[in-house]
């Protein structure tokens, strides 16, 4: 089947992390904002082949680069949300996760502003 191929949105060191690993390396970037226990937070991450992930947090691009931008490809794909499926690989968020959405394309920074925007009233 080849090498996994794995993806995911993780709590690291306090920050929201994203990381894209390929057969042998990763690449990912980790945010500048300490993620707290009692606030609602609007997440979204912008991945393109062979770039290091753009991670918004409350519709503002943060983050700084780990590892190495991956190409997306392959047929042995996994992904995970609220954590790594590696059990050495940062904390579990704990908490709710609501309108998870995925998209067949990337979103522009204008509509992730958008989204964050349409929603954040609900939960401050």
């Amino acid at each position: 089947a080849g090498a996994a191929h794995t993806g995911d949105i993780r709590l690291a060191s306090g920050k929201i992390a994203t990381y894209w690993n390929g057969a042998a390396e990763y690449g990912g970037r980790v945010g500048t904002t300490t993620i707290l226990n009692t606030s609602f937070y609007h997440v979204a991450v912008y991945m393109v082949s062979g770039a290091f992930p753009l991670l918004y947090l409350d519709a503002v691009a943060e983050g700084t680069t780990a590892g190495t931008a991956q190409t997306l490809g392959g047929t042995n794909w996994r992904a995970g949300i609220g954590g790594s499926i590696y059990a050495s690989a940062g904390t579990p968020m704990t908490g709710l996760f609501d309108e998870v959405l995925l998209y067949n394309r990337a979103l522009t920074p204008i509509e992730i502003q958008r989204n964050y925007l349409a929603t954040k009233f609900r939960y401050k």
